[in-house]
Parts: C-alpha cells; structure tokens; sequence
C-alpha cells in the first residue's frame, strides 16, 4: 500500500537468523535480529497523531535448506510476516504446538488534517507477504487468529519494498473476530485447506452476534483464494469485495453466507452451506459454477444485482426473492443455461396498505429456465399469505432467453418485457392473472403465440387477451401515457408451428397487438405468410432472433414498413433484426428504428445494453433498385423522406447493386452496412436529410415529479406531446411559456433531455419550481440537436459508394465513422463539419471537404485513401490514438511532412494543432496519475504490450508499470512526442522511409485520445 507523502515507516521487523534451518522455535530470542522475538500481543493506539511501530517477523532470509517455525505453545501476535527463502528453492513453514499465531496492527490515520491524512504503516492493516525464490514453497500449519484485516500482497513506500510472488498455504484452524478478512491482494492464490470456524461472539447490544470470515473482502483484492476445507459454525462467510476470485470446494456447514464483488466459484454443491439464506452482492459480483450439474440448495435474497457467469451451467433449487426491484444478471455463455427450479417471489419488502408494485428483473445476455413458481411473496411467518399477497411482477432486460416451463405459477401484475426473447412453453406456464406489457424485445408461446399449433381455426386468445393497444390502456387526460409498457409495443414472437399463418391485426383479437412487431426466436425464423396491417404499417423486429422474409410481395399496396425492436448497442449489432430477400412493391415509408431500453448487462462487464441506451434495429436486405422499382424495400420513390434510419442500421447483402434511393439520417445518428458479396453504390447525388428534433407543444408539471418503478426521485417530467421518438438524451430544452425555472442546484442556464420515458413524455434534467406550471399549460418546446454519427460499416471490399452529400443538421454537426474490413468511397462535396474516423478497412474521400475545425482518426489496421488533389487542412489528427504534431500528412511519395501508409492517394492533410494529453501512468486517460490509474493497471496486469494508455515502457504489463505508476503518482506532465525533421521536397531514400516507419509505430503507440 502506498502511504501518505508524509508519512514514515512504522515497521520494526525481526529478520530470522538464516543459518538456523529444519525444526526451529518462534518463541527463541537468540534466534532472531532482535533482542527479543516478535510478538506484540494486544496492542492498542492510544494517540493517532504518535504512530508507534509494529511488529513484523520476517522468514525470507537466504536459507540454506528447508525451515519449520513452531510459535509454541502460547499464542504470537504480529503486524506483519514475511515467507519464502531467498536463497534457493526451499519450503518455509510456520507451525504450532498448542498456540495460535495472531495478525493484528490496530495503528489508527492521523485525520487531524483531513487534507493531508497520515497513515499508519500498511494503512493500519496487517501484512502477509508470501515470496522466495523460484521454486520456494510457504505454508502455516499454525492456528491463525485474524484480527484485523490481512492483506496478502505487496507493499511499497517508496523505500521499503515487499512483494509476493508465491502462492500461500494456509493449512491450520483459521478464526475471525471484528471486521477482520484476509486478502489475496497480489495474482497469486491463497489456499485454505485448514478448518475455518465461525463462533457465537455475544455483547451486551446483540446477545445472538456471531463472527464473520471473510476472504478476499478487500477492493483491492485481486488473487484467487481457494476454500478447500469445511467452513462451520452459527455464524457468517463473506467472500468477495475487490475483483478477486474465491473459489469454494468444500460442503461448508456455516450458517449463514454473503458476497460483495468479484468472481465467487461453486465447486461443491453446498458450497454455501446448508438451509442458508444468502445476501446478494453487489452489480458485477460474479457466481459462476466449475461444471453443468452444479445445484444449489442455498436461499437468495436480492439486494442488489447480483451476475451468473462462465462456462457451465447452473441449477439453483432454494428460494429466491428481492427488495426493491432487483433481479439476476445472466452472463453464462451461450449454450449453457441457468436453470431456476426453485420459487421466486418478486417482493419481499414488507406489505404496503397501499400496494406498491415491485419488479424481478432477468437481465443480461445468458439463457434461463424457470421450472419453479413465479409468486408475488413468499409465504413467511410475519407476512402469512393468502392476506398478505399483493400484485407483483416479473420482467426481462438485456439480449438472453427466458423459457417458461414451470406450470405453477401465481405472480398477478405484470411480465414487463424489455429485451429479449420471453417464452412460454405452453398456455399453462402464464399466470393465470398476470398481463403482458411489452416496449421492446419479444414474447411468445412455442405451442402458438396467434395461432395454437399453427392452426388458425385455433386463435390462442388465453394470450392474446393479456396485450392492449393504445386506445385500450388505461385513461389518462390529454391521452397522454406514462411508460412504453403502458400498451404494447414490443414484438410478437412467432412459434414455430405460424411460419406460414397470415395475420390480419385490423380485426379479431389480433386488434390487442396491432403496435406490436412479428419477430421470431433467438435462433430465427423464416416467415412466408401474409400480414394485413393496422394503420397501413407491417411491423417486424425484435428480440435477438432476426425473422427473415423471403417472398416475393409479401409487402404490398400503399402501406409503410416498420422494421424495430431491435437490440444493437456498442459492438453488438444484429440481433431482433429483420431479413428481406424477396422483392417487394409497398409504396411507403421504410423506417429502421430503435428504442431507449433498460439493462444493466454492460454495467455488469458484459456486451450488449447499458443501461438506459439508445438500441437499433438492422434492416437487412439482398435487393435494391432505384425509386418507383420493386426492391427489398418496396418501390417508393427516391425522396430521402421514404427511407429512414433512426439510430439503426441498414445492411446491404446482395451481390451488387445501383440505387438512386436518399435516405434519411436519424437525430441518433445512422448505419449503412454492406457485407455482401457484391458492391453497393448509391449513385444519387443530391443531399442526405438530416433529421431535426422540430418544435412541440407538452407541458411541465410538478404532478409527474417522481414515479415509482419508471423514474427516479427528483426527475421532472413533461408530458403530453404528440412524439418523442426523436429525441435524444443530451438535448438541450427550451419553452414559450416561461413554466420552466432551472434548479437552483444548478446554475449553467442550461435545461436537457436525460430520458424518455414514453411516446408522450420525457425527463428533464433541473427539478421545477412547485408553483411554476400550478396550472399545468401547454407551451411550445423547443430543441437543439446533439451530435450524431453517420457510420459505414461491413466486410464488403470492394467499391461500396455514397454519391450523396453528406451535412450537418440545422443546430449541430455531423460525424462520420468508418468501421468494418470492407472499403467505402465517398464522391461528393461534403458539408458536415464534424470529425472523421477510420477505424478499420478503407475509407476513400474524392473531395477535400474536411473541415478546418474537424479532427481525423485513423487506426493502425485502417487506411484512409486521399483520392484528391491538393491539400485540406483538419485542426488534429490521432493515428492510433496518438495526437500528432502540427504538420502536413500523407502517403508515401505525397511530399508530406510526415508519410505513412496511414494514408493513401495523393491528398494530404494539413494539421493545425496538437492535443498534448500523454501523462506517463495515466492509464484511464483522465489528464492525472491518481488511485484510478492503479486499478486500471491491477485488472491489466499480465496483458500484452500495447494494451495500456500512456505506457512508455513496453512489454508485457507486469511490475515495472505499477513503478511506473508509483513514480508519476499526483502527475499531470505531458511526456512529448519526439518526431524526426523531414523535407516536404525531397522524397526520403527506400531505407530512410522504412526508418520511419519503424520510428511512427514508435511514436504513434497507443497514447491518448481527445
């Protein structure tokens, strides 16, 4: 640990005679440095501002052959203890003949200055180092007693430096008293193969306390402890709290079980000990199981979110239940299940005379199985049911598959889908009361979603009867609704028995889902039926699965397409998307679009939604043709007003065509994706139209200033507007009517949009004065865009064209991103004047219309192809993340300053500015060396070269960054980029070139972005 700048050495450690080897005795003054040996027992600190030293024994010493320290028959108590010869390969052991060894340090900070706190040594902690030479093997058969808290780690105060290197074995009794816990702070591991108790400890306040061990419990922790041996007694093991891992092997029999953070392994069935009620960790504390028949017994109350993860499947048989609206987090891999056998209760707070509707979420992008009963509440002691049961709900977030089998269950609010794929096995594993609300992924009956085994004489109506549409939600004035669940929205999942039904959503039952999307499962579906659609809209999408529709005219007349419900977020695209391989002749609008959805699988360390998020839909098509032709998208004309991509993406896989069809780039930015065999060339050269948030009239009201389960407390609400599809999160607000007041939290004059919470409302970022808007009055709304980025994507290599112009909107710039393997070429004249990015393949420009202002990136397995004469000047340029010098840049053989095969074609760049952030040990790229940095670099640590920010050492990450760290720690300098004179006239000889090739990987290493 690091210690205050001001601080000195609190350790007065005993080093160990080293001629001294086989059966020894601790308790021998002779046999240690100092004039006595180490034991400190019962100390206290009786003044913070006086530190006195404690008591360190040190075994790694240069041993001739093996040692075995017997502490004796009474108890030893140190605040730190060094292992591991240094000599050579030797074992070091530390054991007992009745007595325990105890850690303990109990040195307390110096707070008085609590701008400059003083710690004590180790930070008032104990230390275990575990180190020796390769080879060296260190082990305590003793009894230990902990405490205080352990860590078993390194230390370092700039003078003094301890490492462990070795793994620790900890082979005798282990006990626990106070906060006390033992910390595997560096890689190695821990093995606890010795008993571990937990006692009864009464005090006069709580006569039924008991003791807790806890491992791994520190944040720092990052090593792997493994519980290999019975853990038993009345009281509690807690393991996790850092990002560590703790690996537990044996059929414990404590009574009680807990985790925080990191990585829990279950290696026995009754790991968690037997008929415990286990309290959850916290967002991205990680269960996982070491194969596919791990079961467990164990009850689980969720307080927070706790995450499944890893290569094997998991089935839990106890009890679960929450508070507060939490839920599982499922990362298992894809093709392993968790399989939930026993009964889940969706609340467990206690009853409310006015019931309050609480939710349990499954989230994340594994699958599930739900065999057990899904109930409002557990049937207990002090809330007896059937009196005390109250509607409660279940949902589903994120990109996984829930499959219901369970026939039992009793839940009688809602099933909230969010995300996902939702299945019923059949009619009878819905609870008998419960409705579907559905805003976004898809939920269906595998015996029948519209149909009940496919036959239409047969209309499932025991589900179609729990959807509503718009005009039958639930009343509210100004027809205003309050969540995207109020009516159903979501998708429509087919079984596999309706892949050539035809659906008529105009009449029928089929009325309930007419806003709902035809979508399919996870593994997809082939649709061949017709769909006459309500409001002259087909609607398809959503889920994981993508549905694909292959016939010719499937889509037909004077109506429009709706492809959405789609789950693209980050690097995750595809998924609920919509397959068209037929040729189509619909006249009207195509629109892909997406939805503001909640998950926390991203925030949980896996891929897919964060929470809250903006999720596009793909549109995937094999044919396209000009305006007023027959194509995948229908035969509207070529208006931009015709093809809409909302935040969503459009991908191309034919074997190549022409098109003069403009487009429409969405407020959250669009995506043209070609992956197929052949080129797409849009070759109409007039502008693309860039969509703008227009004017609308809603209102503000103190009335809708919190509500449970869809807002937070303090978010205000306006409502009542026509749309709010497209509007962003970040959009700056304004209104006519003078019924807004900025808080007085916050005084930036600045009010934006931070949510939308329905089609006719959204959140806003300053709390509102109670009697601003008493009258609740309509104003007009005004809004100013944010930045969005035009993205071409796909693996399609060959000349992929855009003729179009690209602009900016009427209140903000346009970005423009290139990714994928494949190339594109932009011909025309653009205007948009944000930056522009080539992250992968080739992006070919004819024009030299970067904005002055504008900064350009190019990665290193990219090229960005200057098909233009002259020179066009950008403000900077990051090739590989690394800010380069001012100057002019092109390919070889341009003339350029600086020449790189970055670049191609005979253009070149003129940069005007530098951006100088590289700070040596800033590996969060945040302008400072700080406490985050270390982080950082404890969960990068073994890491190729190249993997950290701001590292100019090289090599594999490992100990010589955390020196580097420590030696830039309160930093803010900028390290330079030293860059070599060239001649802008004289093309440099084939090896000169070739130098500077090498000297630019050098130089534009991984450094720091903008």
């Amino acid at each position: 640990m690091l210690l205050s700048t001001t601080a000195v050495a609190q350790l007065a450690e005993s080093n160990w005679d080293s001629s001294l080897t086989g059966s020894q005795d601790w308790q021998v003054d002779a046999n240690w440095s100092t004039p006595t040996f180490p034991n400190d027992p019962d100390r206290m600190d009786p003044d913070m501002t006086v530190f006195t030293p404690v008591i360190g024994a040190n075994l790694s010493v240069g041993l001739g052959a093996d040692l075995n320290v017997n502490v004796g028959a009474t108890d030893v108590a140190v605040a730190g203890l060094r292992m591991g010869g240094s000599a050579g390969p030797v074992s070091t052991t530390v054991s007992s003949s009745g007595g325990r060894l105890v850690f303990e340090n109990y040195e307390l900070p110096d707070t008085t200055d609590e701008d400059d706190v003083i710690q004590p040594w180790n930070s008032g902690r104990a230390l275990l180092v575990s180190g020796g030479s390769a080879g060296s093997t260190n082990e305590i058969s003793a009894p230990v007693q902990f405490n205080d808290i352990v860590d078993v780690g390194t230390y370092d105060d700039g003078v003094t430096k301890f490492r462990t290197t070795k793994d620790l074995t900890l082979s005798g009794q282990l006990t626990f008293s106070g906060n006390s816990s033992i910390n595997a702070l560096s890689s190695n591991s821990i093995y606890v193969t010795g008993p571990v108790v937990t006692e009864a400890a009464p005090t006069t306040e709580n006569p039924d306390a008991t003791t807790t061990a806890r491992f791994n419990a520190n944040s720092d922790s990052r090593g792997t402890v493994h519980l290999q041996s019975v853990i038993s007694g009345p009281g509690t093991l807690r393991v996790g709290g850092g990002g560590g891992t703790t690996i537990i092997s044996a059929a414990n029999t404590v009574s009680n079980f807990s985790y925080g953070s990191g990585t829990l392994v279950l290696a026995n069935d009754q790991a968690m000990g037997l008929d415990t009620r286990i309290g959850s960790g916290g967002l991205g504390a990680a269960i996982t199981s070491d194969n596919d028949a791990r079961t467990v017994s164990a009850s689980m109350v969720l307080s927070n979110y706790p995450l499944v993860a890893g290569d094997h499947s998991l089935t839990w048989l106890g009890d679960i239940t929450q508070r507060n609206s939490r839920g599982w987090v499922n990362h298992i891999a894809k093709g392993k299940t968790f399989n939930i056998a026993g009964t889940i209760a969706a609340d467990e707070d206690p009853p409310e005379d006015i019931p309050n509707e609480r939710e349990f979420y499954f989230d994340g992008t594994g699958d599930w199985n739900i065999s057990g009963k899904m109930v409002n509440r557990l049937d207990s002691e002090d809330y007896p049911l059937p009196e005390n049961d109250q509607p409660q709900s279940f949902g589903l977030r994120g990109i996984g598959s829930v499959h219901v089998t369970g026939t039992d269950n009793t839940y009688s609010a809602y099933t909230r889908i969010q995300g996902g794929n939702w299945h019923y096995a059949t009619n009878d594993a819905m609870s008998p009361a419960v409705i579907q609300a559905t805003g976004g992924g898809t939920i269906g009956v595998d015996t029948g979603t519209i149909y009940v085994g496919g036959n239409p004489a047969n209309v499932n109506t025991d589900f179609l009867i729990r959807l509503n549409n718009r005009s039958q939600q639930t009343a509210t004035f100004m027809d205003d609704v309050e969540s995207f669940m109020d009516y159903d929205t979501g998708g429509l999942m087919l079984s596999s028995h309706e892949t050539d039904a035809d659906f008529d959503f105009t009449s029928g039952m089929l009325r309930n889902a007419e806003s709902m999307s035809l979508s399919g499962p996870a593994e997809g579906i082939t649709y061949t039926g017709s769909v006459t659609p309500a409001d002259s809209t087909y609607r398809f999408g959503g889920g994981t699965g993508v549905i694909t529709l292959p016939g010719t005219n499937q889509l037909t007349g004077n109506n429009k397409l709706l492809a959405t419900n789609g789950l693209d977020s980050g690097s995750v695209s595809g998924l609920g998307g919509v397959r068209i391989t037929g040729v189509n002749d619909y006249t009207g609008e195509t629109r892909i679009q997406g939805k503001y959805l909640r998950s926390l699988s991203s925030s949980a360390g896996g891929v897919g939604m964060a929470n809250n998020s903006y999720n596009g839909t793909t549109l995937i098509v094999t044919e396209m043709a000009n305006g007023g032709v027959s194509s995948s998208i229908g035969a509207s004309s070529s208006s931009a007003d015709n093809l809409v991509i909302q935040g969503s993406t459009l991908r191309y896989e034919g074997d190549g065509d022409t098109t003069d069809r403009l487009f429409t780039i969405g407020t959250h930015g669009a995506t043209l994706d070609s992956s197929g065999s052949g080129a797409i060339v849009f070759n109409n050269t007039g502008a693309l139209k860039i969509m703008t948030a227009s004017d609308r009239v809603g209102t503000v009201s103190n009335a809708f200033d919190h509500e449970t389960g869809i807002t937070q407390s303090g978010e205000w609400i306006p409502f009542g507007f026509e749309d709010t599809s497209d509007l962003v999160r970040g959009m700056i607000v304004s209104e006519d009517g003078n019924h807004m007041e900025e808080s007085e939290l916050d005084d930036d004059d600045i009010i934006t949009v931070t949510g939308i919470q329905s089609p006719t409302r959204f959140v806003i970022s300053d709390q509102q004065n109670l009697f601003v808007n008493y009258e609740e009055t309509p104003s007009t709304w005004s809004f100013i865009d944010v930045q969005r980025t035009f993205t071409l994507t796909g693996d399609n290599t060959g000349d992929n064209t855009l003729a179009s112009v690209i602009g900016d909107s009427v209140t903000n710039l346009v970005n423009l991103e290139k990714e994928g393997s494949g190339k594109w070429i932009l011909t025309a004249p653009n205007t948009y004047t944000g930056d522009t990015s080539v992250d992968e393949g080739i992006l070919s420009i004819t024009n030299a219309y970067l904005a002055d202002t504008a900064d350009v990136r190019v990665d290193d397995n990219a090229v960005f192809d200057l098909d233009f004469a002259g020179i066009d000047t950008v403000s900077s340029l990051f090739l590989d993340d690394a800010s380069v010098p001012a100057g002019t840049y092109g390919a070889f053989g341009t003339g350029a300053d600086y020449e790189s095969d970055y670049f191609s074609g005979t253009g070149i760049l003129e940069v005007t500015l530098q951006i100088e952030t590289r700070v040596a040990g800033d590996y969060n790229n945040n302008g400072v060396v700080d406490a985050a940095d270390f982080t950082v670099f404890r969960d990068n640590l073994g890491a190729a070269e190249g993997t950290l920010i701001n590292d100019f050492l090289g090599g594999v990450v490992g100990a010589v960054h955390y020196d580097q760290w420590v030696e830039n720690f309160g930093s803010t300098e900028v390290v330079p980029i030293e860059m070599p004179e060239m001649s802008v006239a004289v093309p440099e000889p084939a090896a000169v070139a070739l130098g500077l090739i090498a000297l630019l990987s050098v130089c534009f290493g991984r450094g720091a972005k903008k």
